[in-house]
């Protein structure tokens, strides 16, 4: 009898033993928030990705999966140059036509404690407007929506959260577009009058010059239209002081690796042999320049 009640004993501890393990693993809690931060660089952007564990949780993270949930990824494109902290692995997830782009991120050995962070960084030719808003492919969510793990993929305590991307620096339309002049050429004609008063004689020369502007997106992403100041009458250096008044010409928004080319027209009294044609933005930063024949 006294071997049933030890038994007895021994199986109603070994429950609440396990009940109580159980709890401390529900009772697990996890809390992430990340950042993206991108500039302009060759080719597309350099994205800054930061992931923070809040001193709120309870456990690690060792499962970081940017621009997903279960099923859906949400990038535009797919991300290229990929750096990752020490300890830890990437791959890109796509779930093939009609579906998005996401980066899985996972360690082992270097997860991330509560009340610390980590960054990692990759390169995309979406901007930071565009990945700031929802997914191309899943309209309901942001693209910057991801999800964190205590474990492997999809495995432990997780959290649901969307990573904040932060406005980019103001971009000069002039480092998004390439500008230069081409055709250049110049009509000059003379004609003589005899002023029957005096007998002398007059001449009077009209040079009329034509050229273009030729603006061609670098492919970094679509520029949007702006105004440039064309100088015409300049020296070799660039001096808004000096020669004729600048005119003023908008070139119009560029997709990714398109031109456009504008064209340019004045008469002058003089030959414009020898001097220099500025383009400039509008705070008079020469971008362009050519010297007439």
């Amino acid at each position: 009898m006294r071997g049933i009640k030890t038994s007895r004993a021994v199986f109603i501890f070994s429950v609440l033993f396990a009940f109580g393990t159980t709890q401390a693993i529900q009772a697990q809690t996890l809390s992430a928030s990340g950042q993206l931060s991108g500039a302009a660089s060759a080719g597309g952007f350099h994205y800054t990705l930061t992931l923070s564990n809040s001193i709120t949780s309870t456990t690690n993270i060792e499962t970081f999966w940017f621009s997903w949930v279960p099923g859906f990824d949400f990038m535009a494109v797919n991300p290229t140059s990929i750096v990752t902290p020490a300890g830890w692995t990437e791959q890109v997830t796509h779930g093939g036509s009609g579906d998005g782009f996401a980066i899985q991120f996972v360690t082992s050995t270097a997860p991330l404690a509560p009340g610390g962070s980590l960054t990692f960084t990759f390169t995309s030719t979406s901007s930071p407007t565009t990945m700031a808003g929802d997914s191309p492919f899943h309209a309901t969510f942001p693209i910057g929506t991801s999800f964190v793990y205590s474990g492997p993929p999809q495995t432990g305590a997780s959290d649901e959260f969307v990573v904040e991307t932060l406005p980019g620096p103001s971009v000069n339309p002039t480092n998004l577009v390439s500008l230069s002049f081409s055709n250049v050429v110049q009509v000059c004609k003379s004609r003589s009058r005899i002023d029957r008063m005096t007998g002398t004689t007059n001449v009077t020369t009209t040079c009329k010059l034509s050229l273009q502007l030729v603006a061609t997106n670098v492919g970094v992403t679509n520029s949007p239209a702006f105004d440039v100041l064309v100088w015409a009458g300049q020296g070799s250096n660039f001096d808004a002081s000096a020669g004729l008044p600048p005119a003023t010409e908008k070139v119009r928004a560029l997709r990714i690796s398109k031109l456009e080319k504008i064209r340019l027209r004045d008469t002058f009294t003089s030959s414009q042999t020898g001097t220099f044609i500025f383009c400039t933005d509008t705070s008079s930063n020469g971008v362009a320049s050519v010297q007439v024949q």
